[in-house]
């Protein structure tokens, strides 16, 4: 690819929202061709990273907008303040060993 057809690449990839694949497709073009892959395996390449960092982005963009405190968690969540039923909700939630049976939860 010369130099004009690069520079064409990059304003397209810019152009159509794709920053990963602007900042990876050299790198990743020269690990296919070190690797012997095909065309449709760079891409998968390149289309993975652009998505893995476009949800990467999408749950720092949701948890800034919540604006929950990060601090918060189940660690440090105060449960003596709570009553002994939910409590125990709390615990048989936390322990995920519901999802192993049958049983239907209700929270009151």
């Amino acid at each position: 690819m010369n130099k004009q057809q690069h520079q064409q690449l990059i304003e397209l990839l810019k152009e159509l929202h794709l920053p990963m694949f602007r900042e990876y497709h050299q790198e990743f073009a020269q690990k296919a061709i070190a690797d012997e892959l095909g065309y449709e395996e760079y891409l998968y390449e390149l289309a993975q990273r652009e998505c893995e960092v476009r949800r990467a982005n999408k749950i720092d963009r949701l948890i800034k907008t919540s604006k929950l405190p990060l601090e918060k968690t189940l660690q440090t969540f105060e449960l003596e303040r709570m009553p002994l039923k939910i409590r125990r909700q709390i615990k048989v939630l936390s322990e995920g060993s519901f999802l192993l049976g049958n049983r239907i939860l209700q929270v009151p």
